[in-house]
Formats: structure tokens, C-alpha cells, sequence
């Protein structure tokens, strides 16, 4: 029997991890839908099968014919003539509208880090940079989140800090469903140099042009 691939194993975990958070049917297999769409298991234009999904998640027709009722209302899901449930066409527009809010967001948390840094935060910073190198890809996004976190000082600003962590993984999901090739990430150690520096226009610089390379990718 062949592996089971990529794909088939994040189904099978949301589905579990679902599975455990939701009470009604169609509370789960709305989340499970949504959350599939959203990692970009179900890519834009994917047919939605109602008996393919409530295999997948062991429920019955109804509830899944329901929850795709409720994407619908999201924009989640569309329906199309001789074709049924799909998923929809990510809109490019409502993307750049999130970069912007959380670009402008980076550019305040790092305003602030700069001003308020210390020799303890930059010598964890430069142990975190260390080790993204390599990092494999399924947790590259919690690496790169813990050093932010560092970097913008969480502990002193949680709401900036949440804020942004929300609208980076918001940019990040967009990305995936518009079948964005992430930019390779590499080590922060201009950023850190800026940092040390206390080089405020350099280190806003570096991200501004970070934020720019993935708008001109949807453009």
C-alpha cells in the first residue's frame, strides 16, 4: 500500500482536529472545509463532492451540504452551473488590502522595537537567526514567528504583536490560495545589523522591500 501524500495527511488531521473542538456536525465540517481551503489543501477551483467530504469526515450528506451553504455566504465556496460546489477565486484586491494594513503594522512594531531594544533581545535574536537556517518548511512559520516575537518584544506589546501575527498568517493563507511561490527565507541578519545599528530607516527599508516583492508577485 502506497504512503499516504501530503495532502491526505493535513485532511486527516484537521479532520481530528475538528473532530475534537466542535459539538454539531455542521460546526465541524464547516471548520474542516474552511480550514482546508484556507492551507490551500483545496485549491481555488477545486470541486467540492458532498459524498466525498462527508467520507472525509465521516459525517452524514447534511451537514456538509449545510456547511457549504455557510461558505458560500463566506466567499469561500461558489456554486457553478453543471459543475456544482467549487472553491472560489481568492480575491486579489481584499490580499493587498491585508499586505498594506500589515505592513504598516510591521513598520510601527519595529519603530518601537528599535527604540526600546536591548544586548539581551539582540543576542536572542541572533541565536534565533541562527537557527532559521535550514529550518524544514512545516515549521518554518513558527520559527519565523517566534523570532518576530522577540523582535517586536511580545511580552511589552501583546496586542501589536497578536495583531500582526493574525495578519501575517491571514497574508500567508491568501498566498497559498493564489498559488504564491513563498519568497526563500533566508537568515535576518541584515535586519539585525540595522537593528544593532539602531538604523531605523534601513531596517523599514529591508522589510518595505520584503512587503513590495510579494505585492509585484500578485500584480
Amino acid at each position: 500500500m502506497s504512503e499516504p501524500d501530503a495532502a491526505s495527511q493535513r485532511l486527516a488531521a484537521i479532520a481530528q482536529q475538528m473532530r475534537a473542538q466542535y459539538r454539531t456536525a455542521t460546526q465541524m465540517a464547516s471548520a474542516a472545509i474552511r480550514q482546508a481551503i484556507l492551507d490551500a489543501v483545496y485549491p481555488p477551483g477545486q470541486p467540492l463532492n458532498v459524498y466525498d467530504l462527508a467520507a472525509w469526515l465521516g459525517l452524514s450528506r447534511t451537514p456538509v451540504r449545510t456547511a457549504l451553504a455557510e461558505l458560500s455566504q463566506e466567499g469561500l465556496v461558489v456554486t457553478v452551473p453543471r459543475r456544482g460546489a467549487v472553491v472560489a477565486e481568492p480575491d486579489t484586491d481584499d490580499f493587498l488590502q491585508v499586505c498594506e494594513v500589515w505592513g504598516q503594522l510591521e513598520l510601527l512594531a519595529l519603530q518601537k522595537a528599535v527604540d526600546a531594544m536591548t544586548p539581551q533581545r539582540l543576542a536572542e535574536l541572533d541565536r534565533r537567526d541562527e537557527g532559521l537556517a535550514g529550518t524544514p518548511e512545516d515549521t518554518l512559520t513558527a520559527a519565523l514567528d517566534d523570532f518576530y516575537a522577540v523582535l517586536y518584544d511580545a511580552a511589552q506589546n501583546p496586542l501589536l504583536v497578536d495583531t500582526i501575527h493574525q495578519l501575517r498568517t491571514e497574508v500567508h493563507r491568501y498566498a497559498a490560495r493564489l498559488r504564491i511561490e513563498p519568497a526563500a527565507v533566508d537568515r535576518h541578519g541584515l535586519l539585525l545589523e540595522y537593528v544593532r545599528a539602531g538604523d531605523l530607516a534601513g531596517a523599514q527599508r529591508y522589510l518595505s522591500d520584503h512587503l513590495q516583492s510579494l505585492r509585484r508577485r500578485v500584480a
